[in-house]
């Protein structure tokens, strides 16, 4: 008994009987099945280690060649038409342009200048002149069994017969290319425009060795123009002996002068698919 004469119940309280008690089964089950799965994952762990195995390194299941990363070297240029192997529509539509025609081989179809009419161009020389100051020459244009010619002064002041290696130009302007004994590259002293012939850095204005003449050495084409009327040009100056081995990829605007070098990205592809 307490104070105030009530009764303290002292016997213990036994807990009351839960049935089945789902929520530890289900705890237990959950701790056992972890301790399963992880002895399982070492099992499986220490087996492999023991057996030596490597994934990817046997024969059977190594990567086959073409999956392997690829190995990228200096980029290359690899002109146009391989580009339409993948992008052909891409392709078809840069034919159309006038990029992929903007530098062309000398032909009935490209050239746009009249060679047989309309093919005379007469000039008076400077008035500076060292040689023939104050005369009048002729400069003309003409066919040869199907090549395309110039009659013009060169560098020595004497008349001679250039033959036009390539064209550059397809709308109404159009310039035409000659290559030297030793490999220079020169722009003709004429121009069509529309419907005539102009003068374009020949005897109007300047004369052999001015420095500024279509033949001098400061108008080799491959130094001054080539990099941007050509794809992919290589040079090949050889000092030894004054010449060039100047070769190029695509003639005029192809792909690659605005994407760059095709090379890796051909390799890339060949891995990929």
């Amino acid at each position: 008994m307490i104070d105030g004469g009530e009764k303290l119940n002292t016997s213990p309280r036994r807990p009351k009987h839960r049935k089945n008690q789902p929520e530890d089964i289900k705890t237990a089950f959950t701790s056992y099945w972890g301790i399963w799965v992880g002895l399982a994952v070492l099992f499986i762990f220490f087996a492999i280690k023991i057996s030596g195995y490597t994934p990817y390194t046997d024969e059977e299941t190594a990567l086959p060649e073409t999956m392997k990363t690829p190995v990228f070297g200096e980029p290359e240029y690899v002109g146009s038409k391989r580009c339409k192997d993948c992008h052909w529509r891409e392709y078809d539509t840069w034919k159309n342009t006038l990029h992929s025609k903007f530098m062309q081989l000398p032909n009935e179809y490209s050239v746009i200048g009249d060679f047989e009419r309309n093919n005379r161009l007469t000039t008076k020389i400077s008035d500076n002149a060292p040689q023939l100051a104050g005369e009048e020459v002729h400069t003309t244009m003409f066919k040869k069994n199907g090549d395309f010619y110039v009659n013009t002064i060169g560098p020595d002041w004497e008349a001679h017969n250039y033959e036009i290696t390539n064209v550059i130009g397809i709308g109404r302007r159009q310039n035409y290319l000659t290559k030297f004994p030793n490999g220079e590259l020169h722009v003709l002293p004429v121009e069509w425009d529309v419907e005539t012939w102009e003068d374009l850095n020949g005897l109007e204005k300047n004369y052999p060795g001015n420095g500024k003449y279509w033949s001098d050495g400061q108008r080799i084409w491959q130094f001054k123009c080539g990099s941007c009327h050509a794809t992919g040009m290589k040079i090949n100056y050889d000092k030894a002996t004054d010449s060039f081995d100047t070769t190029m990829v695509d003639l005029g605007i192809g792909c690659e002068a605005c994407h760059g070098p095709g090379s890796d990205h051909i390799t890339a592809a060949r891995v990929l698919f």
